[in-house]
């Protein structure tokens, strides 16, 4: 299409420039002074020759007009100049188009078999859970934050609209290169009493909530944010363990929230003018 349009100026170009130049040739030119002279023609008074003789002079947009209608090359210019306009757009999309396939794309990920109870002499139990946090796209990418918090809410209950995000911890502001393919992980644990417990895994009235996202900027100084956020089920755990030959099977007991504010890619304020193609949260 764009060879077809190309060539299809071209050839307009062209003939109106041929068409400029035969015109000029056919424009017939005025006797010079001696030719005058040698016909014995009488000498114009010099009053005459001071009036105006032509029309009012236009002002210059009726001069731009009158190029319009009469000069090939004002067409010429014209048709240079959008087909100028109209290949600086199609680079500028190729070039958006080559920022999205070959930048760098970050995926936040809880590990199987999810959460995982560790019960100590104390009396109190621990719940963790570790997140991997992969390069899938084909360039590298500079790691600035990445957090993971867990928490405990009644089974049920209305999330927020919006992630509430703890405030990272020092340790949690990562700096780190990241290339293709490369991973990294990250983790949190939750302190939970025996009544947090048995809510868990016996009454199931509670449930546990993790969320998470990484910050990082791609090779084209794009900063982005992608999150993720999941839900203990308990339910999963007696698939996991009712594999067949008795064998536990890779499976989690995490389910994701059916939520785009919780599982998303965006672009952060601040990056430059780049179309993401993830979903960006209000």
């Amino acid at each position: 299409m764009c060879r077809v349009l190309s060539q299809l100026c071209t050839c307009i170009i062209v003939l109106l420039t041929v068409t400029h130049l035969v015109a000029n040739q056919r424009q017939p030119t005025a006797p010079s002074p001696q030719t005058v002279r040698a016909i014995g023609a009488q000498p114009v008074p010099s009053s005459a020759q001071s009036q105006p003789t032509g029309p009012p002079q236009r002002n210059k947009f009726g001069q731009f007009l009158e190029k319009v209608e009469t000069d090939p090359v004002v067409w010429i210019t014209l048709i240079i100049a959008f087909f100028a306009g109209w290949q600086i757009r199609i680079y500028g999309q190729m070039r958006d188009h080559a920022k999205m396939t070959e930048r760098a794309y970050i995926q936040p990920w809880c590990l199987h078999p999810g959460i995982q109870f560790k019960h100590f002499q104390s009396g109190n139990d621990v719940a963790t859970l570790h997140m991997q946090i992969k390069n899938c796209g084909r360039t590298p990418a500079r790691i600035t934050t990445a957090v993971l918090s867990l928490s405990i809410r009644p089974t049920g209950a209305a999330l927020p609209e919006h992630p509430e995000y703890p405030d990272p911890i020092p340790r949690q502001t990562i700096k780190m290169f990241l290339v293709t393919n490369a991973d990294f992980f990250v983790g949190d644990a939750l302190t939970l009493s025996a009544d947090d417990m048995k809510a868990l895994k016996e009454s199931r009235t509670q449930t546990i909530v993790a969320l998470g996202y990484v910050d990082y900027i791609d090779r084209f100084g794009d900063r982005h944010r992608a999150g993720v956020g999941m839900v203990y089920e308990r339910v999963t755990e007696y698939v996991m363990e009712r594999r067949t030959a008795g064998e536990r099977a890779p499976g989690s007991n995490l389910i994701f929230i059916t939520s785009p504010n919780n599982n998303y890619g965006l672009c952060l304020a601040g990056s430059p003018r780049y179309p993401s193609a993830y979903v960006a949260r209000p």
